[in-house]
């Protein structure tokens, strides 16, 4: 099966601990996050990740993190033959109504990457639970910027039907989204959230691509 992978925040293709299969595709989600945040297309965010993953509805869809906005974006519109979503949530940052990141230590990250880039990669990269950290980052800090800015703005008003998402997937030991984030989103999904012994970047998620 045709996969397509949606990566999360400042985690390239490059980064990636095992190769992407032949069948795989990859989705920058990092550079449309920076282009939906430059062009301040906040209020119609979900039409625009639904259109840009429009010509994949043949592919299964691997979402981790941040890549899950758009998967969970594009399944209101469209049926995908699977979606399957890592360390995913309704919103990244903590709202009075969803679970998440608190605003204060996004906005911490956001001025230390104007003034620390490589340090607050380095540290962001540990915290995902890469065991390997990755080297350097082909992203601009200014795509960088625009995308934790995406994060801090967007929440999911509305979610697609439970039948479209196959599974659902989140680590007890992470340190980026709280289980809390996905167990709130499962809720609401009113689908099983499977509970992993993992950090952020879920190691099991590759055996899908």
């Amino acid at each position: 099966m045709k996969t397509l992978f949606l990566s999360g925040w400042a985690v390239h293709k490059t980064h990636l601990p095992h190769p992407l299969s032949s069948t795989t595709a990859w989705f920058d989600t990092t550079t449309h996050m920076a282009l939906l945040a430059g062009n301040n297309s906040f209020g119609s965010w979900e039409e625009t990740a639904a259109e840009l993953l429009a010509p994949y509805t043949d592919h299964r869809l691997v979402a981790w993190s941040s890549g899950s906005f758009f998967a969970l974006a594009a399944a209101r519109f469209f049926s995908f033959p699977e979606i399957h979503l890592f360390a995913a949530t309704r919103s990244f940052i903590a709202r009075k109504n969803a679970p998440g990141v608190s605003p204060r230590i996004l906005a911490k990250m956001q001025k230390t990457m104007e003034y620390q880039p490589k340090e607050t990669l380095r540290r962001f990269y540990i915290n995902c639970g890469f065991t390997s950290p990755p080297e350097g980052c082909p992203y601009t800090p200014n795509t960088l910027m625009q995308g934790l800015s995406f994060l801090a703005a967007v929440e999911m008003h509305s979610l697609p039907e439970k039948s479209r998402i196959t599974s659902l997937h989140h680590g007890n030991q992470d340190r980026i989204l709280p289980l809390r984030a996905g167990e709130d989103l499962a809720h609401h999904l009113d689908i099983p959230c499977t509970v992993h012994k993992a950090p952020h970047h879920i190691d099991i998620m590759y055996t899908l691509l």
